[in-house]
């Protein structure tokens, strides 16, 4: 993946790694940041869902070799791919949760972020995270300022949330044949659709077209908003 700067012409170049057969490189990435002279100034690595490391490239680059240097015959044989492709301690393989085990300890590395642990009872509520739980959360002074067409007003997650599964499926279906008739009537109509919040626009460092936010939604003028549940 490459991400750039047009603005200062930096540019970073991640690579994701193959999760491979144990999950060993399992969410793993690395990569460098460029100036505009293609100079390394950064190294950056860890996992793209716990968190990501970095230091100045020089100083990892370095780190690197001293490791590769020092690497067992076996190690280095793994590293360089030989081998039959059996692990020979299968613990060593096994998919690491822990965000530590990213962790090069290399001086003056920094920590650019890091996930905040999931609850205790995630694993009951489909592994979500706290930010995740409280997605379709809706209080009353929530509710006044919502347009009708936010998710957290949709009755079937409504019901699914509060465990009362055929009902949430006969609610989807309901909404789903809903859309459909809208679609109909819009092509009956034969005039030009557009989103309420968003437009097709040039991108002006790319040229290519792209969705651009309107920046009406804080205006919170939901009179024109169809209705869709």
């Amino acid at each position: 993946m490459e991400i750039i700067n047009h603005r200062t012409k930096h540019r970073a170049v991640l690579n994701f790694k193959q999760g491979g057969w144990f999950g060993k490189e399992l969410h793993k990435v690395e990569g460098y940041i460029y100036d505009p002279d293609k100079k390394k100034l950064k190294a950056i690595w860890g996992n793209w869902l716990m968190g990501l490391f970095s230091v100045n490239a020089d100083v990892y680059d370095a780190h690197v070799a001293t490791l590769a240097k020092n690497a067992s015959p076996t190690h280095q044989a793994k590293m360089n791919g030989a081998g039959n492709g059996e692990p020979e301690d299968v613990s060593d393989d096994i998919p690491c949760k822990d965000f530590n085990s990213f962790d090069l300890n290399i001086p003056n590395q920094v920590t650019l972020w890091q996930a905040t642990p999931r609850p205790e009872d995630s694993s009951k509520y489909y592994s979500f995270t706290m930010f995740a739980m409280t997605l379709n959360e809706l209080t009353e002074d929530l509710k006044a300022i919502l347009p009708p067409t936010d998710s957290r007003l949709r009755p079937d997650i409504r019901l699914l949330e509060e465990g009362n599964i055929d009902a949430a499926a006969d609610e989807k279906n309901r909404l789903e044949e809903k859309q459909r008739q809208a679609k109909k009537d819009r092509k009956k109509k034969k005039g030009d659709w557009s989103p309420e919040y968003f437009q097709l626009s040039k991108n002006s460092y790319t040229g290519k077209e792209e969705w651009v936010y309107k920046g009406n939604y804080w205006r919170r003028e939901f009179s024109q908003s169809p209705d869709i549940f």
